[in-house]
């Protein structure tokens, strides 16, 4: 999965197409829906852990849109997350528009896998619009997932002075931050998301996180219930532990007027 949308305004977006969808294939009624909105409600389905339903949907948008980039992009990361990368590779060599910032990420991911760290930073430094927002958090969280939470940090501070009241870039930096094992610090962002965003199940779960591994756990308990009341499709059991918790989700894309509190170190 590209882990694209995780805020609750485009999460609430996609359960309604999911519903959509869902309702036309009981009824085996055709449904259209453009490439971009397909290609997120794969993404939205892996998400959840279901990779069959996002497998589903990215070869019934292939048939309604060939060649589309977003759906050959979201069904290489299927591939990934699969651990098929040689499959993936083959998609990537069907997408046409290779120069486009989401390919670029992609391929990158494909080198990083393959331990070709400077072939990966060439690429990604190739990309024209890499100071934009989304860009900047697709790349973090790359990093991030691939266990170079440092690298991923470096591009965020790209974005400081940009982007520090965005959503999408402070839960980037949640995120970051709990990677490198700062759970003070990432406690601090996730408590500001929640703020303004209380219904949010990645934020709670992200602080669930952050007081489990501080072994506060009454603390992590609670978030996780409030994560639950706030998207029981996530909850599942957390491994040694009797707490109740969710899967967590990553990448963030709409709006959020929030102040950072501590400044991201430099690198």
């Amino acid at each position: 999965m590209s882990k694209k949308n995780l805020l609750s305004g485009r999460d609430k977006e996609l359960q309604e197409l999911a519903e959509q969808y869902e309702a036309a294939k009981a009824e085996n009624k055709p449904i259209y829906l453009d490439a971009d909105d397909l290609a997120d409600l794969a993404d939205w389905y892996a998400m959840r852990g279901k990779s069959e339903q996002a497998a589903e949907v990215v070869e019934y948008g292939l048939r309604l849109h060939p060649n589309s980039t977003p759906l050959l992009v979201e069904q290489a990361y299927l591939f990934m997350d699969a651990q098929k990368r040689d499959k993936a590779k083959q998609i990537i060599g069907q997408i046409p528009e290779s120069y486009s910032s989401e390919v670029k990420v992609l391929k990158a991911n494909i080198l990083l896998g393959e331990g070709k760290t400077d072939e990966a930073e060439q690429l990604l430094d190739s990309i024209e619009d890499k100071d934009e927002l989304a860009n900047i958090v697709d790349i973090a969280y790359m990093y991030i997932d691939m266990g170079y939470p440092d690298k991923a940090l470096s591009w965020l501070n790209k974005g400081l002075n940009s982007y520090s009241e965005e959503e999408a870039f402070l839960a980037a930096t949640a995120d970051c931050f709990h990677a490198q094992g700062l759970n003070q610090k990432a406690e601090t962002f996730y408590n500001k998301l929640i703020d303004k965003n209380p219904y949010s199940a990645p934020y709670w779960f992200g602080l669930a996180r952050c007081y489990f591994e501080q072994q506060l756990f009454d603390k992590a308990i609670e978030a996780c219930d409030y994560a639950i009341v706030a998207d029981e499709e996530f909850a599942e059991p957390t491994p040694n532990s009797d707490v109740t918790c969710i899967e967590p989700p990553i990448f963030t894309t709409n709006p959020l007027q929030i102040a950072s509190p501590n400044p991201i170190p430099s690198i």
